[in-house]
């Protein structure tokens, strides 16, 4: 049975049409009409690929992304100037979801809730996850890649555009792709082959429960997040804004009367300055860039569940960038519980994110969903203590 993401997306891959692979994937242009109204919106109608073909399939051998990075100069050049070949196909990966992600949903065509990626790893292709709120029956998840119209100059300009926002090594590789114009792009997605897959949008809970660690007055409680400090150096902590309330509300941390000091909505995120003394606290950093290793395990500790690990299975669009205006974030398998909201999610010394919600029972897919922490902090100007 289909339950959990990852479920829904080794369900497609396994399931997807015969149609004939396209060299490109979702970049590669349409074959089918789409079968729903969702990935309509998305769609460009009437997309020219023909730049696209200028890249003779010829160059194109080798079942595995490592072998096409490899017989295609760009790809070459990439690995050389960055100088380890497993993170340049990591980046390359990432980079052709995230330009997809920056094509189709600038000027917000298609609702930006709606869309996760999934960067890939050596047995799974990159993949732009389209979440149907229309869609009732999760085994309904299927890859939509061929009913796909991406015209490589809207591609080229989203490329472009997400260049100066991009992280260190992340930006050498795209730079390194560019350098190549349309050509160079082909060759991006011709190695990373991303696909696209629709499955059922959940609906979705936040992670809250009477009698937790953190309580507030008035709203809901939850789990205190990392010790912080803000930009006038004021020390704190964090929570979840649907935990602590608005600025100025009263909220128990720990049996400490205190009161909220400042909260993003938008990311979910509420400071609270501490009037005693801090409590102890371990040195830890928040990862910043490009993100935690797709699939691999991450840490927390909830009010609730106690110290447990999740694996993680897809992330929001743009994470490799700062995005105050947009909440960004990160879903594992479901293992949080209520009343861990704004608990710390980490991936070894670093803090990755934060505790928002979980999907309903009976819904599907199920997963927990966590708040990209860096992106988060910033919209406060919060730094770990």
């Amino acid at each position: 049975m289909v339950r959990t993401l990852s479920d829904a997306l080794n369900y497609a891959l396994d399931n997807r049409p015969g149609d004939q692979a396209n060299p490109f994937g979702a970049a590669g242009g349409q074959t089918r009409s789409p079968s729903s109204a969702t990935i309509a919106a998305l769609s460009f109608p009437g997309a020219d690929t023909a730049p696209f073909l200028l890249l003779d399939d010829a160059r194109l051998p080798g079942d595995s992304a490592m072998s096409r990075m490899f017989s295609l100069p760009l790809g070459q050049r990439a690995a050389r100037v960055i100088g380890n070949e497993d993170v340049t196909l990591e980046r390359s990966r990432a980079l052709s979801v995230e330009i997809m992600a920056e094509a189709l949903l600038r000027d917000k065509r298609f609702p930006r809730e709606l869309v996760q990626v999934s960067y890939g790893d050596w047995n799974t292709p990159p993949m732009f996850i389209v979440m149907n709120p229309d869609m009732e029956d999760i085994n309904e998840t299927r890859v939509v890649t061929n009913e796909f119209d991406l015209p490589p100059k809207e591609l080229f300009a989203a490329a472009r555009r997400l260049l100066p926002r991009l992280d260190g090594m992340t930006r050498v590789a795209l730079a390194s792709y560019l350098a190549g114009g349309m050509d160079g792009l082909a060759q991006l997605f011709a190695i990373c082959r991303p696909e696209v897959v629709m499955t059922r949008k959940p609906e979705m809970e936040a992670l809250c429960l009477p009698d937790p660690l953190l309580k507030a007055t008035g709203t809901l409680p939850g789990t205190v997040g990392i010790v912080c400090v803000d930009d006038q150096g004021v020390m704190g902590v964090t929570t979840a804004w649907h935990v602590a309330g608005n600025t100025g509300d009263p909220v128990d941390v720990n049996g400490q009367n205190e009161t909220v000091g400042a909260v993003s909505q938008v990311q979910d995120i509420a400071f609270i300055p501490l009037s005693r003394p801090r409590p102890p606290t371990v040195s830890r950093k928040v990862m910043q860039g490009y993100g935690p290793r797709h699939q691999g395990m991450l840490d927390f500790e909830g009010a609730v569940t106690g110290k447990d690990s999740a694996q993680l299975v897809t992330v929001s669009p743009g994470l490799l960038s700062r995005d105050p205006y947009n909440r960004l974030t990160l879903q594992t398998e479901m293992k949080a519980n209520g009343g861990d909201s704004g608990c710390a999610l980490l991936e070894g010394q670093e803090v990755v994110g934060f505790a928002l919600r979980n999907t309903k029972p009976g819904q599907y897919p199920e997963f927990t969903e966590w708040i990209w922490a860096d992106n988060a902090l910033a919209a406060l100007d919060l730094t770990p203590f």
